[in-house]
C-alpha cells in the first residue's frame, strides 16, 4: 500500500500510468527509469523481489483503493 492510486512512469507529470505490467517489463522500467528519491521507487522494487522469490502477482495501490481488484498497478510474473 502507497498514497498514490497506480505507478507512473512519471509522477510529477502524471505520464505513463501503469495499470497491469509483466515482471520483465517493469524490472526494464527500474533499470532505466531514474525514479526520484522519495518515490515509488521502494515499492516497486520490494514487488519485484517478492516474484523473484517465488511470488505471481503484486497490487501497488493506495489504502482506499485496496479493496478494488480494478484499481492500482498490477506487477505479475
Amino acid at each position: 500500500m502507497t498514497d498514490v492510486d497506480n505507478v507512473f512512469l512519471d509522477y510529477r507529470n502524471k505520464n505513463g500510468k501503469i495499470n497491469k505490467i509483466k515482471y520483465a517489463k517493469m524490472l526494464d522500467y527500474y533499470n532505466k527509469i531514474n525514479f526520484e528519491k522519495g518515490t515509488i521507487k521502494p515499492k516497486i522494487l520490494a514487488s519485484l523481489r517478492f516474484i523473484e522469490n517465488g511470488g505471481t502477482r503484486v497490487y501497488i495501490t493506495s489504502i482506499k483503493n485496496i479493496g478494488s481488484i480494478d484499481t492500482g498497478t498490477v506487477i505479475e510474473k
